[in-house]
């Protein structure tokens, strides 16, 4: 017999294919399109949780457009759902169908009080929305926490170094290159990593000729924890805050203190305060209340431990929204530098998921490849498998140093003047994956899909070059490459609305006559673009580009006379990744290590 959902007849069997045809049924005769959103819903709960996400996306979009007919309604009382760790698949199921139960009931009650129908409540349709796809994030966050639990494979004490209080560094240094993504990005995204899987192939990079990002950790003497950073362009008000043109500043000496300040999360400090959220330095369910205390529980063998502090600052030579993985690489060098100061020994890939529950910690989401593409040097694919707990496993090449010069000969980056915010871009790709027919998913059809296949047809061409491979023509292993390069940013554009504002589609259609491929980096929308030059080109005429963009009075408009100007640099593969180095005298001040 048919489902009855609040006394309105639907498809016999439902599923979300016959669920959007019936929305769109309604949608055409003006019909209420309520009761397709709480059935969509209800066939979640039934649903393996690794698809609860994209079909809270789907619901979010149904009710906007429910605005376009006025079927408005008020009330919009949605409370979005928190959720404990969770250790096993069961529990991570039980918790999210509570949780669709309890919005799906949210959406019944609202339908119920039928007062529904007035221009002005769009707002109140528009406010759900936002709240249904924090509901979705929400979910997300659990699935990753689950897998961060189930994938951890270190103990977070072990040590790497004697307990011996002359031996334990008292200062080190994390340097960090950057990514450049060749193909696949989007594809390593929660959701769309685990439910469709995901493969990138990037490339770690240091630009001309010096990492871009550095970070230095350092045991004190004055019971604070300091935390410096040497980005100016990053000032924030804040009572703690000390700045200088030189760097910005802020020091703590209670686990209080630090807690009140990471409920700015827009803050530049608040991604050194989740690290040490991660690191279990900052406990804030822990008795310890000073920052002395809890260091002498960490560091219980270093030299005069009675008042122990620490200093953590970063520095980096890149402007922010550089769209080369920054705040993830930043994150991954903090990482590196003070667990390595506490003596933690933690693998290459624990990094990887220890940033990932950074970025949890943030609620920033986004995905995997930054990250990867730092800690693993040179070129690689990191791919994971369409199932949760979510898993990334990465594979590295070995490649000739004739095919690295040759690279590196051809290859730029060019910054556009535009930073660009990843996360405006984020919602709108993950709204594409919520709309995305099943059979294109199956078929392999879909933009994903095709997201993946570049990257393991791009791998399979720096496959062919392997030093255990005969000698190859590395030009023309370039304008292969070039080509998935082209392709990929094809669908970048496809996959997220706004990844090439008109301003950044001229400054590109200027440099291709001498591109055999080219992309702008990460999200887009801004920040540098890659550029794979053709044989007959050099940097000369590339940088001769750039400067009659910079000298066009085109490219001034639209509010865009603020931009700043855009410039050339090298890139030199980097092939070890991020690398740490340890020092025992701590006597200079820490701008010494983060400048040496």
């Amino acid at each position: 017999e048919e489902i009855v959902i609040m006394g309105s007849n639907l498809p016999r069997k439902p599923s979300v294919p016959a669920l959007v045809a019936e929305f769109i049924k309604r949608l055409m005769f003006g019909e209420d399109l309520l009761p397709v959103s709480v059935a969509l819903l209800s066939l979640a709960e039934q649903t393996s949780t690794i698809c609860h996400p994209r079909i809270v996306f789907l619901v979010a979009w149904l009710l906007k457009a429910d605005i376009a007919l006025n079927n408005c309604f008020h009330n919009s009382d949605i409370v979005v759902p928190s959720f404990a760790v969770c250790a096993s698949t069961n529990e991570l199921l039980s918790n999210t169908r509570s949780a669709l139960n309890q919005i799906r009931m949210n959406l019944i009650s609202i339908s119920q009080k039928e007062s529904r129908c007035s221009k002005s409540s769009s707002n109140i349709v528009s406010a759900l929305q936002s709240t249904l796809e924090s509901v979705a994030q929400s979910i997300i966050t659990s699935h990753i926490q689950y897998s961060l639990v189930t994938n951890r494979t270190t103990a977070s004490s072990s040590s790497n170094f004697s307990t011996s209080k002359q031996s334990r560094p008292l200062v080190v240094l994390a340097k960090a290159p950057v990514r450049i993504d060749l193909a696949g990005g989007w594809s390593d995204t929660p959701p769309i990593c685990y439910e469709m899987s995901g493969a990138v192939l990037n490339v770690a990079i240091i630009v001309d000729g010096r990492h871009p990002i550095r970070c230095a950790s350092k045991v004190t003497k004055d019971g604070l924890i300091r935390l410096i950073s040497h980005r100016s362009d990053q000032l924030e008000m804040d009572t703690n805050a000390v700045s200088s043109s030189l760097f910005d500043m802020v020091e703590y000496s209670t686990m209080e203190e630090i807690s009140d300040a990471f409920t700015n999360k827009g803050a530049w400090y608040s991604l050194l305060i989740a690290v040490l959220i991660v690191l279990k330095v900052a406990d804030f369910s822990s008795q310890v209340t000073s920052v002395a205390d809890q260091l002498k529980v960490l560091l219980p063998d270093t030299l005069d431990s009675q008042n122990l502090g620490l200093e953590i600052g970063f520095k980096s030579n890149l402007p922010a929204g550089s769209g080369m993985g920054g705040s993830s690489i930043i994150a991954a060098a903090i990482l590196s530098s003070v667990g390595t100061l506490l003596g933690l020994n933690v693998s290459n890939e624990d990094l990887v998921y220890q940033v990932s529950q950074v970025e949890q910690v943030l609620t920033t989401g986004g995905g995997w490849q930054d990250q990867v593409g730092a800690i693993y040097g040179g070129f690689k694919i990191a791919q994971s498998p369409s199932s949760l707990p979510l898993r990334v496993s990465v594979t590295t090449t070995s490649l000739s140093d004739d095919f690295y010069a040759a690279f590196e000969k051809r290859t730029f980056v060019v910054y556009t003047g535009q930073q660009r915010l990843a996360k405006n871009t984020l919602i709108n790709a993950l709204r594409k994956c919520a709309l995305m027919p099943a059979e294109d998913v199956t078929t392999g059809n879909s933009t994903v899909s095709k997201l993946i296949q570049g990257a393991l047809r791009g791998f399979d061409i720096l496959k062919s070059v392997e030093l255990s491979q005969p000698p190859q023509d590395y030009d023309e292993v370039l304008d292969n490459l070039a080509a998935v390069l082209d392709e990929y940013w094809s669908l970048k554009k496809e996959m997220a609305a706004g990844s090439e504002p008109s301003y950044m589609k001229e400054i590109l259609d200027s440099m291709r006559p001498l591109a055999s491929g080219l992309s702008l980096c990460g999200a887009g929308a801004g920040g540098y673009a890659v550029v794979i030059l053709k044989r007959s080109a050099n940097r000369k005429e590339l940088e001769e580009c750039v400067e009659g963009i910079n000298r066009s009075t085109a490219m001034m408009t639209e509010g865009r006379a603020d931009r700043d100007h855009l410039s050339v640099h090298s890139v030199v593969v980097d092939r070890i990744g991020i690398e740490t180095v340890s020092f025992t005298d701590c006597d200079q001040d820490l701008s010494f290590y983060l400048n040496a």
